[in-house]
């Protein structure tokens, strides 16, 4: 699929440059489009809600955040003389989430776009959920989960029997290596995996289906929350998952949705644009609805 818009580059709040592909519209609504582990903003299904913002007439944003890639280099526009970083995957911070939404928000402020949906695919969702739980931005009409998928489960069901002997390890270990895990992302830094996985962590616990899901009853915007129907990532069936997220909703606009699709959606694009578009009309975001 061939992307046409606008590359821009942006700050995080701390600095950090990070770049994004923009399309504009008119009206105040944009979607922001989250990217999972190892990703770039336009990493499938990033393409998928790019093209529905254009059919649907709205605004759209892919960021590709400081969790891009495996291990990859940042650095500092503004202050050029400031040492770069390592990040990616293997090394990012999760609450430094926030700092690059902070400056996906801001940018779009600029262009004015202030009624913005979240859209987060596989660890993105963690990101855009634990974002409206941390800040409420007034911004911020929905969010739009695309794979939540529970991340220790799926260490945990990668690594069998060893799950507990490699967490301690990394428990042990200090940032500046790598652990070279028999999983779906492969390089972690021990740091990075035990945020993921260690029970209690803020990460870990977001999509904890073992658990109760009861934080979810503290976002307060509505949330469609999609699966597709080939999903690999998981190890409960889809319509179970997609129920004890329905029961832990807070807004009565809030809906599910199971598609055709692997985990990244591909061969089901046009549901997934159907059930997001139609998710949009809902909630009045739409060119012609009420503002």
């Amino acid at each position: 699929m061939d992307l046409h818009g606008e590359l821009v580059g942006f700050p995080a709040s701390d600095g950090l440059g990070l770049e994004g592909l923009l399309h504009e519209a008119p009206g105040r609504a944009a979607l922001v489009f989250v990217h999972g582990m190892t990703d770039v903003g336009w990493s499938p299904p990033g393409p998928t809600v790019f093209e529905l913002a254009k059919a649907a007439g709205v605004a759209a944003l892919l960021v590709t955040t400081r969790g891009a890639g495996i291990v990859t280099e940042f650095g500092y526009p503004d202050e050029p003389d400031r040492e770069t970083i390592a990040a990616g995957t293997a090394f990012e911070r999760f609450e430094d989430c926030l700092l690059d939404l902070d400056g996906a928000v801001d940018l779009l402020a600029s262009r004015g776009y202030d009624r913005l949906v979240l859209v987060g695919h596989s660890t993105g969702c963690q990101k855009v959920v634990y974002d409206q739980l941390e800040t409420a931005r007034p911004e911020v009409a929905a969010l739009v989960l695309l794979a939540p998928v529970d991340d220790r489960a799926m260490w945990r069901r990668s690594l069998g029997a060893s799950f507990g002997a490699v967490l301690a390890d990394a428990r042990d270990r200090g940032d500046a290596e790598v652990l070279d895990l028999d999983g779906p992302t492969g390089y972690l830094s021990p740091r990075r995996f035990v945020e993921l996985v260690e029970p209690g962590s803020v990460e870990g616990d977001l999509f904890d289906y073992a658990g109760d899901l009861d934080h979810l009853r503290d976002v307060a915007v509505p949330v469609l929350t999609v699966f597709g129907h080939g999903e690999a990532f998981v190890a409960r069936p889809i319509d179970e998952l997609l129920a004890r997220i329905a029961d832990s909703y807070a807004d009565p606009r809030s809906r599910t949705a199971a598609v055709p699709g692997d985990h990244a959606f591909r061969g089901g694009e046009a549901e997934l644009a159907a059930a997001v578009t139609r998710f949009l009309g809902d909630l009045d975001l739409l060119p012609g609805d009420a503002a």
